[in-house]
């Protein structure tokens, strides 16, 4: 996309997402390839031994034919390796064999540093984008929920509360800055899920564990003021909406928690709707489930209603809390990606004494305004896991090895019509394919 939010998505997305070294260093790649380098790279994903199938049956299909095309499926895969690549397919090969320098396949996401703010101050690409753009991410400290046998209570709560405060958010924010002060005709706030993997190791079983990341996300698109002054009006607007929920009247909270607890629960209409809700929690659960010695019924199907139940049961109280400790108190991780367009030029507006608007609380702010100044700042933020104990970078991106048993789990968990069928044998555009399944 040639829009100026777009391209402030792409900045928040190179700093905590990616592992690469931008679309620069892509485009460059993509030029060089030839049809010998996709016929030798075709050759090499079909041989690595870590390759997997990722396979949803659903509709007028038995289980045993669903069964049938998975094994079919995974025989011509095991014929196609002969040529030779060992495999680690967790049955006794010793952890010493892993090469923890590969990657984790799944997504990938990085934590912010509590009360550290990041401002991102970059020039729009495509010279006749007049618009300015600014994207406002708050991530939460707690992981998201999984689900029951995955998450405990506060995961609950907190997503819970995210979610309503969200939806209670949306409609003021708009009516503010867009009806009223008229910043540009894109104005929204949304709740945003992303996902990152990381290891575990039972009994000597290397399989990879998913962590759900809930953040606030705001996203305006104006030619009419900077973008830094567009931050500006977005703090100042945050900053009394905390007052807001201190005099909303009860009914009112109650309100919009049922609303949103009926819109959780409200059945999917299209099955290929209900398809990518199942395959998105087969994909993101299973390995740690059936690592953990659970079943396949153990996954967690029921988490929109459990997330449903508990915003019913949110109080004010926890909503104040919940907006303190992820927008408003000095410790919060925040994200600022700042695009510029033709009628606001980056030029002088970027310098360190005007981008920064100091409220009450903001205290710690990096500017990055340049790629190199934002790689090098990816150096010192550690993958977002589900552990107290936070590691470096290094030790955190490795390989899994699968067991057998979890190659089976697609197939033997829902019989069958759509075919969804998926091989993958390199750390994917996880951005894209998380947020396809990210329905709960």
């Amino acid at each position: 996309s040639r829009r100026a939010d777009s391209h402030a998505m792409y900045y928040e997305d190179l700093l905590l997402g990616s592992q690469g070294g931008g679309l620069e260093t892509k485009l460059a790649a993509t030029k060089a390839i030839n049809l010998d380098l996709v016929k030798k790279q075709h050759a090499e994903i079909v041989k690595n031994g870590d390759i997997k199938f990722d396979c949803l049956f659903s509709g007028n299909v038995s289980e045993r034919e669903a069964k049938l095309f998975f094994e079919q499926a995974c025989h011509s895969l095991k014929q196609a390796k002969k040529g030779g690549v060992t495999t680690n397919d967790g049955n006794g090969d010793s952890p010493d064999m892993i090469d923890f320098n590969r990657w984790i396949p799944g997504p990938f996401q990085r934590r912010l540093k509590d009360g550290e703010d990041i401002e991102l101050h970059f020039q729009s690409k495509n010279p006749k984008e007049e618009n300015g753009a600014v994207l406002m991410t708050f991530q939460a400290p707690v992981p998201g929920y999984k689900g029951e046998l995955l998450s405990d209570e506060e995961n609950l709560k907190q997503s819970a509360a995210i979610r309503l405060l969200c939806h209670m958010l949306r409609e003021p924010l708009f009516d503010e800055l867009r009806t009223k002060q008229q910043l540009g005709y894109i104005v929204s706030s949304y709740h945003d899920v992303s996902f990152s993997s990381r290891r575990q190791n039972l009994t000597g079983t290397f399989y990879p564990a998913m962590t759900p990341i809930d953040s606030i996300a705001v996203n305006v698109l104006s030619r009419k003021i900077s973008p830094p002054e567009v931050t500006r009006c977005i703090d100042e607007f945050l900053d009394s909406f905390r007052s807001t929920l201190e005099t909303m009247p009860h009914s009112e909270i109650k309100s919009h928690s049922d609303s949103l607890s009926k819109k959780l629960l409200k059945p999917k209409q299209k099955l290929s709707d209900e398809v990518s809700v199942h395959f998105g929690k087969i994909l993101r659960y299973a390995s740690e489930v059936l690592g953990k010695g659970l079943m396949p019924t153990d996954l967690p199907w029921d988490s929109a209603k459990s997330l449903a139940q508990m915003i019913e049961k949110i109080e004010r109280r926890d909503l104040t809390d919940v907006w303190d400790r992820v927008v408003s108190n000095n410790d919060r991780s925040r994200i600022v990606s700042h695009v510029y367009g033709s009628s606001f030029p980056m030029g002088e507006a970027a310098s360190d004494k005007n981008v920064v608007f100091p409220g009450k609380n903001r205290r710690n702010t990096v500017i990055i305004k340049s790629a190199d100044e934002l790689f090098q700042k990816r150096t010192e933020l550690v993958p977002f896991d589900d552990r107290a104990k936070r590691e470096s970078t290094k030790g955190m991106i490795s390989r899994f090895v699968k067991s057998r048993k979890n190659m089976g789990i697609a197939a033997a968990l829902i019989g069958a019509g759509v075919v969804g069928l998926g091989l993958l044998s390199s750390r994917q555009d996880e951005k894209e394919r998380v947020k396809a399944y990210s329905k709960v």
